[in-house]
């Protein structure tokens, strides 16, 4: 008996070491990917499943899938623009490439404060300071929260250029005046 499953354990092994291709057949075909993602909803949809445990079987069919295309990428078709390769790629490259305490995120480009200089200069950013900023540091208590309001949001744009995405500048504008109206009905 132990020397007829080792014989099926070597024909097994031989036999799967065959060097066929047709499995690029499947692997690089759009059509049976998409039919694949088709049959992944109608799957979640059909077991009902929860926003949660649908999130996690998309999540982790796209990340097989990605790592199946990512293992058989061909070279040849990975891309760099010549205008990006001669204009931005030594800045790119050297500025990512360096140890996190050798670039710091002060000074990014896309803070709020570099744009505002770049764009309207040394008027505008002090415009800036005194009547959006002192606005909001003259109305507010130092004994109500708006104090570290201020100072966070000012940390904050040094971060990103935030008023283009205005849930974090509307955010705290709506907890200021809600300190205001918190102040003036004590």
């Amino acid at each position: 008996m132990k020397k007829f499953f080792l014989f099926a354990v070597v024909i097994a092994l031989l036999g799967g070491c065959s060097s066929k291709k047709d499995y690029d057949i499947v692997f690089k075909n759009p059509d049976l990917f998409s039919k694949t993602v088709y049959q992944l909803n109608n799957v979640v949809m059909g077991n009902n499943f929860s926003p949660i445990v649908a999130s996690r079987n998309y999540l982790y069919a796209s990340v097989a899938s990605y790592e199946v295309i990512a293992a058989g990428y061909p070279e040849k078709y990975s891309y760099l623009n010549s205008a990006f390769v001669s204009n931005h790629l030594d800045l790119y490259l050297s500025y990512f490439t360096k140890e996190d305490g050798r670039h710091s995120i002060v000074n990014n480009p896309n803070s709020v404060y570099d744009q505002l200089l770049s764009e309207y200069g040394l008027l505008g950013l002090g415009v800036f300071f005194i009547f959006y900023l002192g606005f909001f540091i003259k109305k507010s208590n130092s004994a109500a929260y708006g104090i570290p309001l201020i100072i966070f949001l000012s940390a904050i744009f040094f971060v990103d250029y935030w008023f283009e995405q205005l849930s974090i500048v509307v955010f705290f504008e709506l907890l200021f005046f809600l300190n205001l109206k918190e102040e003036h009905e004590i």
